[in-house]
């Protein structure tokens, strides 16, 4: 796309908003099925008061727990929302303006600019907070109303956490590729990003070893965590150690699968952020050799890949 062409606002910045509302509820949701697979004494309590119940009251527990799952996820999205708006408003109006073929002041030129490239490196820090807070308040309201006890809240509050930082991982990487697809080739036509001054980057060493210690460190911390704790409440649930240990590997399957589908998703978006810029530069090299000297490189990244690229 070139300056002066006509640009729909709506089309590309709807895309960051996805990507945020779609990994936060996705997170909960592993939240939800990481707390029901624990063994812990409330969750037993739960799950024999489900599989107790008629009909009717089991619609009713379903529907409730439903019910709090939709009002968890309108309280996370709301404020990510919010801050997603402010941190977009000057590419909002870079993009209204351009649409609008009105002359952008070089103010607002740099602005939008290092705010585009710094967008995922400043919603990350939001994400963690947030993940941090949100499950704080309604775990430990939940401990406070004596509705779970001590050693449920803080699980279930470090899980949170924990999930907090895959999930904020996955935003980084998501926002970044959504990016350099639709709206880097925009204000960047000629590459060039390793000169617009205040702007963070990270390498690709860096992105290697971000996706071993998210993907690898925090389900073993998970695991770790909730073992401790379940030993902590061993004599209090009252169950055979043939039952206690069927529900420790049903839990310990589930971290695997979740979190193997997790660390795969990032797993591309990691690998995909380092090999698309370099098979451009392949097809570029190729288009040389060929003898056609005027085309160029379509730089998208103020990393390593990208000083190359220029």
């Amino acid at each position: 796309m070139k300056k002066g062409s006509v640009y729909s606002t709506d089309t590309s910045l709807a895309g960051f908003y996805v990507i945020g509302v779609v990994s936060t509820i996705v997170g909960i949701l592993v939240i939800f099925l990481l707390n029901i697979a624990t063994p812990l004494e409330f969750v037993i309590t739960q799950m024999h008061a489900l599989k107790q119940a008629d009909d009717i009251q089991w619609a009713k527990l379903i529907f409730s727990r439903l019910l709090i799952f939709c009002l968890i996820s309108l309280i996370a999205c709301i404020p990510f929302l919010v801050i997603m708006r402010k941190v977009l408003s000057p590419i909002s109006r870079w993009l209204k303006q351009m649409q609008q073929q009105q002359p952008i002041s070089p103010q607002l030129d740099f602005k939008a600019r290092r705010r585009l490239i710094n967008l995922p490196f400043l919603m990350v820090p939001v994400i963690i907070v947030l993940w941090g807070i949100i499950p704080l308040c309604f775990f430990g309201g939940a401990f406070v109303f004596g509705i779970i006890d001590s050693g449920t809240a803080i699980t279930f509050a470090l899980r949170s956490l924990m999930v907090g930082f895959i999930s904020s991982a996955i935003i980084f990487f998501g926002l970044e590729s959504h990016a350099r697809k639709t709206l880097i080739p925009v204000f960047f036509p000629k590459g060039e990003l390793t000169q617009v001054t205040g702007t963070a980057k990270i390498s690709i060493s860096r992105r290697i070893r971000a996706f071993y210690r998210i993907g690898s460190l925090i389900p073993l911390a998970n695991i770790v965590m909730t073992l401790f704790i379940l030993y902590w409440q061993v004599d209090s649930n009252g169950i055979t150690a043939k039952a206690y240990g069927r529900g420790v590997l049903i839990f310990s399957m589930v971290v695997f699968i979740l979190f193997f589908m997790g660390s795969g998703i990032l797993n591309r978006l990691i690998s995909r952020s380092i090999s698309d810029p370099l098979n451009e530069m392949l097809l570029t090299l190729k288009e040389i050799q060929k003898g056609d000297l005027d085309t160029q490189v379509n730089v998208i990244s103020n990393d390593e890949v990208g000083i190359l690229g220029d």
